[in-house]
């Protein structure tokens, strides 16, 4: 999001270049992915580094999630749980996935609150809590924390180096757009966790 640099990223127009970065990361990301997974999972971390690309390249450039892509995440993930789950415990995975959605989102939703209330201002928009709800979705319960790590480390380190590469330090009125880390994140933990890593 905005900081002080003149540019403001919101009304920033996508160059050809920034399109041909986004089709290198998500060719790149399928590559890894259908290297080291199963089929099916491989085809469903493919989709998912597609998505999460498209998230990050919108939300960098017009600090918004569309909804129609956090709903493609969560499909994405009913389907997976459709696909790999045996019929007699679809319902019981079925259930936990909403619960983590619920829980996921519920946590972040929280969190926008408080620092609403302690600071005044909006600090996470609603497309980022809908989005960890739809990411819950295809992780587990213990890949979620994950994410969430992974996505609060990345966006830290991107303000701090660029506050050290361009003396803009971060400000009340600065902007993050957490969907840019949240959804690559999302994927990463979703990989490492079908590559029993997490």
């Amino acid at each position: 999001m905005s900081g002080d640099d003149s540019a403001d990223p919101a009304s920033a127009k996508p160059s050809g270049t920034d399109y041909w970065q986004s089709f290198a990361a998500a060719f790149v990301a399928g590559i890894v992915s259908f290297a080291t997974l199963p089929l099916t999972p491989a085809i469903f971390s493919a989709l998912l580094s597609a998505l999460a690309i498209w998230i990050a390249r919108v939300d960098l450039e017009r600090l918004i999630i569309p909804d129609l892509a956090n709903i493609a995440v969560a499909a994405l993930g009913l389907t997976f749980i459709l696909i790999e789950t045996p019929a007699d415990a679809r319902v019981e995975e079925l259930s936990d996935a909403l619960m983590r959605g619920i829980a996921a989102g519920g946590l972040l939703f929280l969190v926008r609150l408080a620092f609403q209330r302690l600071a005044g201002k909006e600090g996470l928009g609603l497309g980022d809590v809908k989005l960890m709800a739809a990411g819950a979705v295809i992780l587990s319960w213990a890949s979620l924390p994950y994410a969430l790590v992974m996505a609060a480390v990345a966006a830290i380190l991107v303000v701090v180096l660029r506050g050290f590469s361009k003396g803009a330090w971060l400000d009340r009125e600065t902007e993050i757009p957490f969907g840019a880390f949240l959804a690559p994140a999302i994927w990463a933990a979703f990989l490492l966790e079908q590559l029993a890593l997490l």
